[in-house]
C-alpha cells in the first residue's frame, strides 16, 4: 500500500489530499472542515501566552480583530522576507511562523484522515513566480515541521493533472488559476501522453487585491455619508482586516447574489454601520483588475508562440475565477475565438488533487526547452539541454571574449532563440579574456547561472535566476 500526500499552500487557503493506492484501487480524500471547506491559511499568536491557534480559529481571530492576538495571513507571500517579531518572550520569522503552521497542519490531517496517516511526504504546489528564496524557505519551514517535500509542482499545471482526463480531448489547454494572491497561467500540450509546459507566466494579482479594492471603496462610503476625514490606510490594522475580511465575505456572496450587506460592528470611529455593494458597482471596482489578469493570459500565450484562436479550452480554476465579472468577460472573450471555457465544481481542491497525482507517481520532471548562450554567430552554446532531468547535474563551461570591452554581455536564450536574460559582466577588457559559467537546475525547478571572468576574484561573479522555466512529464 502507498499513501502520499499533495498540498496546495494557498495565499488564502491550504488544501490537503491524500491518495491512497492499494489492493482496492486508488482513491483520493480531501482534508478539510466539514463541508468540503479547506484550512485558512492563517496563524494567530497570543501576545501574553503565546499559544497558537490555527486554520478557522485563527481566522475567526483575525475577523474579531481580537487585541490579545497578532494574527498572520498569507505566510508564503513573505517567505523571503525576514521581519522577525517578538510575542510572548518569543521571536518569530516567517520561516518559523510557517513551521508552526504546517506543524499544525500535520496535527490536523492525522486526527481527521482515515486511517489517521501523518504528513511525512508531499509534493507542494507553488506559484509560477515564487523566487528561489520563497522556494528554499518554504522547503525548509516544511522539513522543519516534518515534511520532506518530494517535488515542487507549477500550481496550474497540477490543477491540469486534476482534470487530465476531462480535458485529453483537446491538445493545447490553458490552465488560469487565479487565487487569493497571485494569477498563474500554464498552457499546456498533451502528445500521446506526455504532459509538455509551452509556456508558464504569472503576476502577483489575486483575490486579495479584489479584497482591497472593495474594501477601500465601502470605507470612502463611510466617509462621504459620515464627513469623518480619515482615509482607509490611516486606520488602525485591526479596522482594516476587519472590513478586508467583510469584503472577502461580500465578494463571495456576490458569486451568487446580485447584492450584498457589509454589517460593521465598531469600525474605529465610524462605529457600527450597513452598507450594501451591488453586483454592478463591484463590476466596476474590480474591471481594471480583470483587464490586468487576461494581459497574464495573453503575454503566456506570445511566450508560447500561440495566439488565442490556437488554444482547445480554459481551465478555470482558483477561489477568484468563481466571480461573476471574471466569468462574463472570460466567456465573451472566449466565446470569439471558440474556446471552450470549464469551470470544475471542485476547483478549491483541484491543485491539491493534482499535486497528490504526481506524489504517486514515479516519473519526474524533464526541461521542455534548451537554455544557453547566444554566440556571436548567432548560433546557442548550451547550458542545459531539452530532455534533461531535473535536478540537473551541475554544468562548467568555459568562454572567451571576442571584443575589446570592459562590459560582457551574456544573452540567454531558449530553442526558439528568445531571449530569456541578458547579463552585463564585468570585464577586462583583453582578447581571449576567459570566463566560466555554471549552470544547475535544482528541485525547485529554477535554473541558476553563474557567470565570471577568470581575471576577477570569484566575489565579483553574478548569479542569475531564471524562472518560468517549462518541463514535461509523463504520468
Amino acid at each position: 500500500m502507498s499513501v502520499k500526500f499533495g498540498i496546495d499552500f494557498g495565499t488564502t487557503n491550504t488544501a490537503t489530499v491524500k491518495v491512497v493506492d492499494d489492493k482496492y484501487g486508488v482513491r483520493y480524500e480531501n482534508i478539510g472542515y466539514p463541508g468540503d471547506i479547506p484550512i485558512p491559511t492563517v496563524i494567530a499568536l497570543n501576545k501574553k501566552t503565546g499559544e497558537i491557534s490555527f486554520g478557522m480559529d485563527a481566522k475567526e481571530i483575525r475577523n474579531e480583530a481580537n487585541p490579545d492576538f497578532h494574527t498572520f495571513s498569507s505566510l508564503k507571500s513573505y517567505l523571503d522576507q525576514e521581519k522577525p517579531l517578538v510575542v510572548s518572550g518569543k521571536v518569530w520569522s516567517p520561516i518559523k511562523l510557517t513551521t508552526e503552521f504546517f506543524k499544525k497542519l500535520k496535527e490536523y490531517v492525522r486526527a481527521k484522515s482515515v486511517g489517521n496517516y501523518d504528513i511525512e511526504e508531499a509534493v507542494i504546489a507553488i506559484p509560477v513566480d515564487s523566487s528561489h528564496e520563497q522556494r528554499k524557505n518554504l522547503l525548509k519551514a516544511a522539513n522543519n515541521a516534518g515534511i520532506k517535500v518530494s517535488k515542487f509542482i507549477s500550481e496550474p499545471t497540477a490543477a491540469y493533472f486534476k482534470y487530465k482526463e476531462e480535458v485529453k480531448g483537446y491538445s493545447k489547454v490553458a490552465v488560469f488559476d487565479w487565487g487569493g494572491g497571485t494569477l498563474d497561467i500554464s498552457i499546456l500540450e498533451n502528445k500521446q501522453g506526455q504532459i509538455y509546459e509551452l509556456s508558464v507566466h504569472g503576476a502577483r494579482l489575486g483575490g486579495n487585491d479584489i479584497d482591497y479594492a472593495i474594501a477601500e471603496a465601502i470605507h470612502n462610503d463611510l466617509v462621504s455619508k459620515t464627513g469623518i476625514n480619515i482615509s482607509f490606510e490611516e486606520m488602525e490594522d485591526i479596522y482594516r482586516n476587519k472590513l478586508l475580511s467583510k469584503a472577502e465575505d461580500a465578494k463571495i456572496d456576490l458569486c451568487h447574489d446580485s447584492e450584498a450587506l457589509i454589517s460593521l460592528f465598531r469600525y474605529g470611529q465610524f462605529g457600527n454601520q450597513n452598507l450594501y455593494l451591488r453586483e454592478e458597482r463591484m463590476y466596476e471596482l474590480i474591471k481594471p483588475l480583470i483587464i490586468k489578469a487576461y494581459k497574464v493570459l495573453d503575454e503566456c500565450l506570445k511566450k508560447a508562440g500561440l495566439v488565442t484562436e490556437q488554444l482547445g479550452c480554459i481551465l478555470m480554476v482558483g477561489g477568484s475565477s468563481k466571480i461573476k465579472p471574471i466569468r462574463l468577460i472570460m466567456e465573451e472573450a472566449c466565446k470569439k475565438a471558440n474556446i471552450k471555457v470549464i469551470y470544475p465544481d471542485d476547483a478549491q481542491w483541484s491543485i491539491a488533487d493534482g499535486a497528490a497525482k504526481v506524489a504517486l507517481s514515479k516519473s519526474g520532471y524533464r526541461l521542455n526547452s534548451d537554455v544557453g548562450i547566444l554566440l556571436s554567430d548567432n548560433t546557442i552554446y548550451k547550458i542545459f539541454e531539452r530532455g534533461e532531468a531535473i535536478p540537473s547535474v551541475k554544468h562548467e563551461l568555459s568562454l572567451a571574449l571576442v571584443e575589446d570591452n570592459r562590459i560582457a554581455n551574456f544573452i540567454l536564450v531558449d530553442s526558439k532563440m528568445k531571449t530569456i536574460k541578458r547579463i552585463p559582466i564585468k570585464a577586462k577588457g583583453f582578447l581571449e579574456e576567459t570566463f566560466k559559467v555554471v549552470g544547475e537546475i535544482d528541485s525547485d525547478l529554477i535554473a541558476k547561472v553563474t557567470i565570471g571572468s577568470g581575471s576577477f576574484d570569484s566575489n565579483t561573479h553574478h548569479t542569475e535566476e531564471i524562472r518560468g522555466l517549462s518541463f514535461y512529464y509523463n504520468l
